[in-house]
């Protein structure tokens, strides 16, 4: 079988053409596809929409890039060992076939997903980012089993350059991925978690300084702006997507609502009934208007009374603890989150 395959890739000019023109296809299919969520569509953009496989094939996206991911680290691994004793030095061709294999099929399932599923409704930053260095990752992906098997003595740095680049760009890349996902990690960090302070001189007059944490926190970004990060900018933030038209961007985009606002007005500020943004939390989990949908992380119960306390006192955008009421509910809450 190995055999076989080395014949095949020794036939370098029929392969340098079917790579090259591989590599075209890929790198040019989002400007072929043109941009998500414009009105008009081309053909190629509005057959994949009204084609329901696109979004079925596109949900595998996240599940079979990690196929191309697992190879990447194994190849690295082993070339690794293998500078590191001749013993541990192995044949990459089948590996290497394996990653270039995989790679096109997660970035061909991606693409299906955003261009042709119902998940995303306009185009993203941090998605178009992560789709052109998956792109890019592909395409050294297709490269490198020819480059390896061109590649003899001095010849063989470009292998490596190759290998290391794919490295770099499939690790950026995830991490795009990741966040357009599940949002950014590095804000749940402790060096993020913010705290006003203030300084006093203490009263015993030995000069000493004393920090006392004076917890005053604006009620809108530091109190509600965290639960949705966490339990719905997945879905409703121009960074990652933007499901019915409503973003989560900033404080004007949620009372200037989406697609239902007519109908279902996301924040009605002084009115939790009529808040659909609180509304669709207690709707039953069954109902197709629940939010967080079910396979997603949910609001939990204390998060509820939060959201529900902050639409109730008027939905303020800047307005601090310490000026408006909280009640003893809220103030537990609160008092458990600062532990």
């Amino acid at each position: 079988m190995i055999k076989k395959v080395e014949t095949l890739l020794k036939h370098r000019p029929l392969m340098f053409v079917v790579v090259l023109l591989s590599s075209l296809v890929l790198l040019l299919s989002p400007i072929l596809l043109g941009e998500v969520g414009t009105t008009k569509d081309g053909a190629i953009l509005g057959f994949l929409k009204e084609n329901a496989w696109s979004d079925f094939l596109g949900v595998f996206h996240p599940l079979v890039l990690h196929l191309p991911i697992g190879a990447l680290i194994l190849i690295f691994s082993m070339e690794l060992l293998g500078k590191m004793s001749p013993k541990y030095r192995f044949d990459m061709t089948i590996p290497l076939l394996f990653n270039a294999g995989s790679s096109v099929l997660a970035v061909v399932l991606g693409l299906l997903w955003y261009y042709g599923g119902d998940d995303f409704s306009s185009a993203s930053e941090l998605l178009d980012s992560h789709m052109w260095k998956g792109l890019i990752y592909a395409v050294c992906a297709l490269w490198l089993p020819l480059i390896y098997a061109a590649g003899r003595g001095r010849l063989r740095i470009f292998y490596y350059l190759t290998l290391i680049g794919s490295v770099v760009m499939m690790t950026v890349s995830a991490h795009d991925g990741g966040e357009s996902l599940h949002g950014d990690i590095f804000t749940k960090a402790p060096w993020n978690l913010k705290e006003d302070s203030v300084r006093e001189r203490s009263g015993d007059g030995d000069g000493t300084e004393v920090v006392a944490s004076v917890y005053d926190p604006v009620l809108f970004t530091e109190i509600v702006t965290p639960i949705l990060e966490e339990k719905c900018n997945s879905c409703h933030h121009s960074d990652h997507k933007v499901k019915s038209d409503l973003k989560f961007d900033t404080y004007a985009d949620i009372l200037k609502g989406g697609r239902e606002q007519d109908y279902y007005p996301c924040l009605v500020p002084g009115d939790v009934e009529n808040s659909f943004l609180v509304g669709c939390i207690e709707l039953p989990d069954d109902d197709d208007f629940h939010m967080p949908p079910i396979k997603k992380d949910q609001i939990t119960a204390e998060e509820l009374v939060l959201l529900k306390w902050w639409v109730s006192v008027g939905a303020p955008e800047e307005k601090k603890l310490s000026e408006v009421e909280v009640p003893a509910e809220v103030q537990a809450i609160l008092d458990k989150q600062k532990k």
